[in-house]
């Protein structure tokens, strides 16, 4: 039936009513709580395997996918019983071996065949999955918005993010420093900001840390600031690519990446490598994520994360050298509070969305200048060990 004209709300008010549904279409989906997510139950990996983050990633988006689906009465069982169904399948990367192996994990292919055998079972269509390293020729901020669409659609339609993450840095090999490969890990996305504004660099994201079963946040951002090397691959077939070839993560929770208390100059590096959804190809699959303006003004900069999300950069006895870097931080936009660590030193504390920038203005600070570093840009350069990446 036709609407009369005179029953329509006045042009002002359906201005209004369209800027109401335009904010509420591009709500953060990390700066809300989603009791759907935030009320289960994770597997925590080391309740199977120390080496089991692959297939208890698995298992705990089947939690989103298929809540009923269990593999075992237990957190234990079935985490064992879903290694002891699929783990020893026949190796997609490596000849004459299995997917799984207690010493080294899974590599990401595997992980991918061993994530669609098990959706298949349960009438889920094929997930898909590809690296996430820079194109060549692309832009930095054109890579982070690509990547960011490559998760967000994947979540627009339900489905979370099994991701990779990789460490790299500096070893001392007995010949000098060499830029070695570290550590590998695999998380679950499961919240990310839908749109990305065109002023940000960078995007918040919730996910699942397997080491644990805990619900964690980071946020991912090229590093602007310094470049470095990464391989791309397994520890059979890799390249190495140069010119900050994949995104960073910055995540303080992330205890299963941490290597310890390392020195400030000793730098380490990790990186968002591989991820796994539906779809992963946003620019030919699913829907366009597209970037947000500012509505009504800038937003006020403790609005972008809850206070909660903050680093401790390193501890400082109080001074001028103190004082000086505070100050120079402050100068360039960057929050800091002080909180006491000891008697006469205090941890200077900034928003993770600040984190990048912070580390290189205090590298430069004269509140490290005793340090035994020769120069904190020395490691920019470091020539990679000539030998794969550890882990799978």
């Amino acid at each position: 039936m036709d609407v009369p004209l005179r029953s329509c709300p006045p042009r002002r008010a359906r201005a209004a009513v369209a800027l109401l549904l335009l904010a509420l279409a591009f709500l953060p989906a990390c700066d809300r709580e989603d009791p759907a997510t935030t009320a289960r139950t994770w597997l925590n990996q080391l309740d199977g395997h120390e080496n089991a983050c692959g297939p208890t990633s698995i298992l705990n988006a089947l939690t989103v996918l298929r809540p009923k689906v269990r593999f075992g009465e237990t957190p234990r069982a079935s985490i064992l019983g879903l290694i002891d169904t699929y783990g020893d399948k026949a190796s997609v990367e490596y000849d004459e071996a299995v997917r799984w192996d207690p010493k080294t994990g899974v590599a990401p292919l595997d992980l991918l065949a061993w994530y669609n055998d098990v959706r298949g079972r349960h009438d889920l269509e094929p997930a898909r999955g590809q690296f996430l390293d820079r194109k060549e020729d692309e832009a930095l901020d054109a890579h982070l918005r690509r990547v960011h669409r490559v998760i967000a659609s994947s979540l627009d339609q339900g489905e979370p993010v099994l991701l990779r993450l990789r460490t790299f840095a500096p070893e001392d090999m007995g010949e000098g420093l060499l830029w070695q490969g570290r550590v590998g890990h695999y998380v679950l996305v499961v919240g990310v900001r839908r749109g990305l504004r065109a002023h940000e660099r960078g995007f918040a994201i919730d996910f699942v840390d397997p080491a644990g079963g805990k619900l964690r946040s980071g946020y991912v951002h090229p590093d602007v600031d310094r470049n470095f090397t990464a391989a791309k691959g397994n520890t059979k077939t890799w390249t190495w690519l140069s010119d900050r070839p994949f995104l960073v993560l910055a995540a303080p929770e992330l205890d299963a990446m941490r290597r310890g208390d390392e020195p400030w100059h000793r730098r380490v590096v990790l990186t968002v490598d591989y991820a796994i959804g539906r779809p992963l190809s946003a620019d030919e699959h699913g829907p366009s994520i597209p970037v947000v303006p500012p509505l009504g003004g800038p937003t006020r900069p403790e609005a972008l994360l809850p206070q909660a999300h903050h680093v401790a950069l390193t501890a400082l006895p109080e001074g001028p050298q103190l004082h000086a870097l505070v100050s120079d931080l402050q100068a360039r936009g960057i929050q800091v509070r002080r909180e006491r660590a000891e008697s006469n030193q205090f941890r200077l504390l900034i928003r993770l969305t600040d984190y990048p920038q912070a580390v290189v203005v205090m590298a430069r600070s004269d509140a490290f200048a005793r340090s035994k570093a020769s120069d904190f840009a020395a490691l920019l350069d470091l020539p990679h060990r000539n030998q794969p990446p550890r882990g799978r």
